[in-house]
């Protein structure tokens, strides 16, 4: 946090309100945008004379605009000359993945989920922050240059850590390495949503899987039920497949887990019924295509039972 504080001081002179706003909006994948976490940094570097402070009333209230000192910009030029560390790349969060064999096989594929949720919302926030056009890029520099060449304090700063006095071009630099460090982001966002997704479905096929055909008719189903069983041990595919009557269904349920329930079309007319029934346990079912089930395409009706699972 220290040193990200000082990058963003010598660029620009900020509140904390600044700051925190700033890492809220652009950086909340890098670090904590807490007031206490910002304020506990500030604390520390002000005690090392690292940055400064201009303190003013405005509308009543007392302001402090922060800057980088002399010595915090030379700590500054010797972190930002060194190259990235993987040892300093820690995230604490992935022990839990370290440890998740410990819980449930079931209780791992609902975390690993929920993991892949939030993952696909972060990667629609840092896509939504991303400059797309050249017009956008073209105002926000010309603002940063305008603001800096206000500023002596502040253009100083940034042509003595960039070595170089063309502010247009340090300032499209800084604004280009903020959208690399995005495109970064998304990349290993993305990386990570396919790995976690193809990791999860394998778990899925270890975890059995509980599927329950319901018919009024005993012949063809029980044909089509020994028809997926020898299916599903050619795929490798651990499944627990029975038929069963419609009118066996909430005893079924009550009884045991079932991942899917499966409705042969010869009972649409029980549908309604059957909807409530799954829909009051949480079941998610399907009803299976005739072409299908007249056929006994266990394969079809297999694949069909798996989408519903991995949904």
């Amino acid at each position: 946090m220290d040193k990200i504080l000082l990058a963003m001081l010598i660029y620009r002179k900020s509140t904390i309100y600044e700051i925190r706003n700033f890492i809220k909006d652009n950086m909340r994948a890098i670090c904590s945008d807490s007031t206490g976490s910002i304020q506990a940094a500030i604390k520390k570097l002000l005690a090392n004379n690292l940055i400064g402070f201009d303190e003013f009333l405005e509308n009543s209230f007392n302001k402090k605009v922060y800057y980088v000192t002399e010595e915090g910009k030379n700590q500054f030029l010797e972190w930002i000359n060194e190259p990235m560390s993987t040892t300093k790349a820690k995230n604490m969060e992935f022990s839990k993945f370290f440890f998740v064999g410990l819980a449930p096989l079931e209780k791992r594929i609902e975390l690993i989920g929920k993991y892949i949720e939030n993952l696909e919302e972060e990667k629609a926030f840092l896509t939504s922050i991303k400059i797309l056009s050249k017009e956008e890029k073209e105002v926000q520099i010309n603002y940063s240059c305008e603001r800096i060449n206000n500023d002596i304090i502040t253009k100083n700063n940034i042509e003595v850590v960039a070595q170089s006095d063309d502010v247009h071009k340090i300032v499209e630099d800084y604004i280009d390495y903020q959208n690399y460090s995005l495109d970064y982001a998304i990349a290993k966002n993305q990386f990570e949503i396919d790995w976690y997704e193809k990791f999860v479905n394998n778990l899925k096929k270890g975890k059995k899987i509980t599927i329950r055909l319901f018919s009024s008719s005993g012949f063809l189903i029980d044909i089509l039920v020994k028809r997926m069983v020898k299916t599903a041990k050619k795929r490798n595919i651990n499944a627990d497949i029975k038929a069963l009557t419609e009118k066996c269904m909430e005893s079924c349920f009550n009884e045991e887990t079932v991942d899917v329930a499966l409705i042969g079309p010869q009972i649409t007319f029980s549908i309604l019924t059957m909807k409530k029934i799954c829909e009051e346990k949480t079941v998610p079912f399907v009803v299976i295509p005739s072409v299908d089930y007249g056929r006994l395409n266990a394969d079809k009706v297999l694949d069909l039972a798996l989408e519903i699972v991995n949904k």
